[in-house]
Formats: C-alpha cells, sequence, structure tokens
C-alpha cells in the first residue's frame, strides 16, 4: 500500500511537469487523461484503503489524496484558462486541507480507539467465527482488517440462533451410521431410582457411571482398590441436600450460651494444639499416605463428573479439533473449537456443547448490539466533525470572497452564543467518550456499587441496565468523575472462600488439603492457581481458613463464573470430607428494614447495630 502512493505520488508530479512545460495544444489534449487518471488514482487509494489494514498515518494520508486531485484538476484547469483570485483559492485550499486533515486524524483516532478496544477478548474470537460461518471470501477478511468484517456483520442483520443438537451431529467425531449404545444409560435404573432422591441424583448417578466406566474400560468385574474405597466411601453419603457436603457428623454442632458444661466439646491437650503430633483427627491417615499416589484417575471422588462425561461420550462422541478439521482447514479448526468450548476445560460432548451454544448465541447478540452502538456512536463523530469543518470553510471561503449573505450574517451570533456556554460540557463529554473510554457496549461494570451492564452509548449520556432490569441513563460528565470498575476488561480475577474449622487441626492435615487443591487444578483448566492460609483465630475455638483461587478468566460471563465457583466449593466440600477436616460456614448477618411488626426479624452484628439503632428511634413512638 505504501509503494502504491509513493508510485502514485511520483506518476502524478512527473504528468504535471511535462504537462507545464507542453504547447497549450497538447496540453488541451492531455487535460482529459491526466485528470482521468488522477481520479482514477484516488478510486483505487480508496478501495485499497478499505481492504488492508493501515495505520492512522496512512488512513489519514488516504483522506486527504482527493485534495491532491482537486489540486491536480485545479492547476490543469489554470494552465489552460485563466483564472482570477489565485492566490486567494490556493490559500483557501491550503486552510481547507490543513481542517480536514485535523477532522481525519480525530475521526480515524476515534474510530480506532472505540472499534479495536472492543474487538478483544471474546468478541474478537466470536467476530472470526462469524467470518468463518456466514461470510463467502472468509480467507480475504480473515487476513484484512476486522474492523471492516465489524462493519460487514453488522450490517448482514441480527446472527442467527445456533442449533446445538445440528452442530454436534455435524462437526462430532462419530463416522455417519454409527449406531448408539445406551444399555449402560439404562442399566441399574431403577436401583438408581431408589437410592437417589430429588437432591442426591446427582452424586449417586456419578456412583454408578463410574463403575460401568470401569467394567467397559478394563473388561474386569474389579476396579482399583483404592478407586473401590472411595467408591464405597461416596456411597455412603445422605442422599439429601447435604450429599454434596460433609455429613452432620463433621460439622460443628450448634450451641448456645445456656448449654450445660459438661456437653461442650472437650478440648484437646495443650501441647497437642500447636505441634504436629498425632491428634485424634488423624487415626484415619495411615503412616505411609503420600499425596503422589493421587493420579488423574484416582480423583474420581472429587471430580466424579468428568466420569458421567465420559459415558455420554462413549455414547455420542464429541467435538475436537480433528472432527472440525473435516469441515475446516486446521487454523480456523482451532478457532472454531476455542470458540465452542467457551473457555471451559470439559470435553465438547453433547450436554456440555448445549450450554455453551446457548452463552454463545449471547455473546453474538451482544456483539451485534455493542457494534450497532459504537457505529452509530462513530457516526454521530463523523458528522459533528463534517458540519464543523463546514462551518470553517464557509466563514474562510466568505471572509476571503466578501461574499457572506447578510441574512446568515445575523443569524450565526443568534446560534452560537447560546452554545458557547456548554461548549466546555460537550467537549468534556467527547473526549471522555472517544480518548478515555472506559467501557464498551455489553460491558459488565460497577459503579456507585451497583452491578451494571453497558447497553448504549451516546456523546452525553450512557444508557446502563441495572442487575435488576431498571434502566439508567446516566450523564458522561457524572461518569467521569466516579470510580468505575470493567469487568470484560480485567484480567484474571481472584475468588475468596472463607470458612472457620476446628482449632485442633493440624498443620499437615491444612497442607495435604493445599496440595490436593493444587493438584486438582492441574487438570483443570478453569483455574490458574490457588492458595490456601490461615487468616485469623476466632474464640480460641476456631481457625479461619482463607481459599484463594485464581480463574483462568473474569467475571464477565455470570455462567461460566458460577459455573467454575459452583465446581470448585463441590471441589472444596469434598476434599473436607475425604480429610475429615470438620468445619463451620461463616454466617453472612444481614439487616432486614421491614414493617414496625417485623422488628423481630432483624439480625444484628456490630457493623450494622448503629444503623439498626437509628432506625428504631425513628419509627418508634419514644
Amino acid at each position: 500500500m505504501v509503494l502504491l502512493l509513493i508510485i502514485s505520488v511520483l506518476l502524478m508530479a512527473l504528468l504535471l511537469l511535462l504537462f507545464k512545460n507542453t504547447t497549450l495544444q497538447n496540453k488541451r489534449i492531455l487535460f482529459i487523461p491526466i485528470n482521468s487518471l488522477a481520479v482514477l488514482l484516488w478510486y483505487i487509494i480508496y478501495k485499497t484503503r478499505e481492504n488492508h489494514i493501515l495505520n492512522i498515518h496512512l488512513k489519514i494520508f488516504c483522506r486527504v489524496f482527493k485534495f491532491v486531485v482537486v489540486f491536480i484538476i485545479f492547476y490543469c484547469i489554470k494552465q489552460v484558462v485563466y483564472i482570477d483570485y489565485t492566490s486567494v483559492i490556493y490559500a483557501s485550499i491550503a486552510l481547507v486541507v490543513v481542517l480536514d486533515f485535523l477532522r481525519a486524524y480525530i475521526y480515524e483516532l476515534s474510530k480506532e480507539r472505540i472499534l479495536n478496544r472492543l474487538l478483544t477478548g471474546m468478541f474478537r474470537d466470536i467476530l472470526k467465527f462469524e467470518i468463518i460461518l456466514r461470510f463467502k471470501n472468509a480467507k480475504k477478511h480473515l487476513r484484512s482488517s476486522l474492523i471492516n468484517s465489524l462493519e460487514i456483520f453488522h450490517s448482514m442483520g441480527h446472527p442467527k440462533k445456533l442449533d446445538a443438537d445440528e452442530c454436534f451431529a455435524k462437526w462430532n467425531n462419530r463416522p455417519a451410521g454409527y449406531k448408539r449404545h445406551d444399555r449402560a444409560a439404562s442399566d441399574n435404573s431403577e436401583e438408581e431410582e431408589e437410592l437417589a432422591s430429588s437432591l442426591g441424583r446427582e452424586s449417586v448417578r456419578d456412583t454408578f457411571t463410574y463403575n460401568h466406566l470401569m467394567i467397559r474400560r478394563g473388561g474386569r468385574n474389579v476396579a482399583n482398590k483404592d478407586m473401590l474405597e472411595e467408591i464405597a466411601a461416596s456411597e455412603k453419603l445422605d442422599v439429601d441436600l447435604d450429599s454434596l457436603v460433609p455429613p452432620d457428623s463433621y460439622l460443628f454442632k450448634e450451641y448456645t450460651e445456656d448449654e450445660e458444661p459438661e456437653k461442650m466439646p472437650v478440648d484437646p491437650p495443650d501441647d497437642t494444639i500447636d505441634s504436629d503430633e498425632a491428634t485424634p483427627l488423624d487415626q484415619f491417615v495411615p503412616a505411609d499416605f503420600c499425596m503422589k499416589q493421587f493420579d488423574e484417575n484416582q480423583f474420581q471422588w472429587l471430580y466424579l463428573e468428568k466420569y458421567r462425561l465420559h459415558v455420554e461420550e462413549f455414547n455420542h462422541g464429541k467435538i475436537t479439533v480433528e472432527s472440525l478439521c473435516t469441515h475446516f482447514p486446521p487454523n480456523r479448526a482451532k478457532l472454531i473449537y476455542k470458540v465452542l468450548t467457551f473457555q471451559r476445560s470439559e470435553a465438547l460432548i453433547k450436554s456440555i456443547l448445549r450450554e455453551n451454544i446457548r452463552q454463545i448465541n449471547n455473546e453474538r447478540e451482544n456483539l451485534y448490539v455493542a457494534a450497532g452502538c459504537s457505529l452509530r456512536l462513530l457516526s454521530i463523530i463523523y458528522w459533528t466533525l463534517i458540519f464543523i469543518e463546514g462551518l470553517f470553510v464557509y466563514t474562510t471561503v466568505s471572509t476571503y470572497l466578501q461574499i457572506q449573505p447578510l441574512l446568515v450574517k445575523l443569524m450565526l451570533p443568534i446560534f452560537i452564543v447560546p452554545i458557547l456556554p456548554s461548549l466546555k460540557s460537550i467537549l468534556e463529554a467527547f473526549f471522555f467518550i472517544v480518548f478515555s473510554h472506559p467501557y464498551d457496549p455489553g460491558d459488565r461494570v460497577h459503579l456507585d456499587g451497583e452491578n451494571y451492564i453497558v447497553r448504549d452509548i451516546n456523546m452525553m449520556s450512557t444508557t446502563l441496565i441495572r442487575w435488576d432490569g431498571m434502566k439508567c441513563l446516566i450523564p458522561n460528565n457524572e461518569i467521569k468523575d466516579k470510580v468505575l470498575i470493567n469487568i470484560r476488561r480485567s484480567w484474571c480475577q481472584n475468588w475468596r472462600i472463607e470458612f472457620l474449622i476446628d482449632a485442633v487441626t493440624t498443620d499437615n492435615r491444612i497442607n495435604l488439603l493445599n496440595t490436593l487443591l493444587e493438584k486438582y487444578i492441574k487438570l483443570d483448566r478453569a483455574y490458574k492457581s490457588i492458595t490456601c492460609n490461615v487468616s485469623e483465630i476466632v474464640d480460641c475455638a476456631f481457625i479461619k481458613l482463607s481459599i484463594i483461587v485464581e480463574h483462568s478468566s473474569n467475571f464477565q460471563n455470570g455462567f461460566l463464573m458460577w459455573n467454575n465457583h459452583s465446581k470448585f466449593i463441590r471441589i472444596v466440600n469434598k476434599s473436607l470430607y475425604v480429610l475429615k477436616i470438620r468445619y463451620l460456614p461463616l454466617s453472612r448477618k444481614f439487616l432486614y428494614k421491614g414493617n414496625d411488626s417485623e422488628n423481630e426479624n432483624y439480625i444484628i452484628d456490630n457493623e450494622n447495630y448503629q444503623a439498626y439503632e437509628d432506625y428504631i428511634l425513628t419509627n418508634s413512638n419514644i
């Protein structure tokens, strides 16, 4: 592109030099070819600019190149006929070129900042996914600027929702005509129905699924001894609300101050509280216990869902990069697989794909809405700059030529003077949106302690949707003075889990818990790291244990956030049960503001006691 621009300028300069030194008769003959060639070069550069990735300086030069064509046409006319006011026209054209250069620079800078920040993370992958599936010349658009592809994507209208079953049937690794074996899915169904209640069904189904898988894989009826022991331990869990957490025997019993002393738990010896000596809680740990024995297969008691997924994979197959390569080139197959997995660690079986496709359809719709808002904002910026440039051009030309109409001269102060006081706020809002640009449509943001989704951005205001569905219209001048947290642009985020454990829990047991969780996150790419620390001692009877887990993504997507967090909570619960660590969840107290008749429903702690007291004094008859 740069070479084309240089050749075009040199060619036109050479032709103008020949045109100047020739006779008048030859000038009249060459007038039309030279100007036609200049217009053709401008059209080629204009079209080439749309299909190539250029930096902002080349884009500005391409926009200003039209004035080079105007100068060539005017120069050729001047060589053929006499034109008065030559110096004035030259000065006017030079001033217009400078103004248009500034307009082009501001617009291209605004477009680069707004659209390039929009095309990051998941939106960038979603757009490439749309290019592969919907665009005719996908190879050309993948190599060219994604900004132009975004404009084409928006012009195609709302994206049609993908059907998960249709996509799975087309892209899975099972050949056509493959007969599925569903016998394992129906075996022991009556026994499973008897054992599993509506709340404990998942845990029991995982156990049966794993048994079938071990038999099918090894062709034998006896699995690893350690595995069978863990399965037996899992079957002993009560199939009720506590089926995913330790039984009541491993929770602290609830007690009050009125409880008799002989019913209180017996304190351990003082010389063993802060030591690594064996306690009654360590009796189940064998002397040769070593975490090295745990591998991916021996985590079945900790992550039983994986084996249920294996059975579904055995029956229906799954989508892999290799299966996608039969329909797409390898580089596109990897991109499609990355989008279909939706940053999850599970294999792309049918049930997982259904969940992911639902979220992908939401993200595609969010990208369409965000693109529409951004392009509309750019259109407002473009025509505003055109109006300002046209106003300056008109003022300059009318001043030089002294042809300003009297009515226009009288009307200009009427419109300009009222705008001057608000010009400061308009410029502040413009620079806030264009240069700061702290959010895009579809971003999840935190503002004044509330959770919002950005829905629309205008020059003067921003439309936000609150977590409860309420639409909020906030002026940009107010947002720029507030602390705003953008979740989409955040890096990998952490989640802190805190709970109380028994004070007699030894350091060895806490280290085993930390090691066990570290080994788990190595098998699941949804998490990056984990830290397990003792934060404080509570009432000399409990230890507050803090677990900080770093997710491999931010919390922009609520489904992905809660899916990974719920899965990790289940892992922690089962790990505590296996290591027989007794724990007590932290209660979250709140202040319920109701009617006077509901004062007894207040739950008070030290933080909200003052608010509670003020409320009682305000609403009482004292």
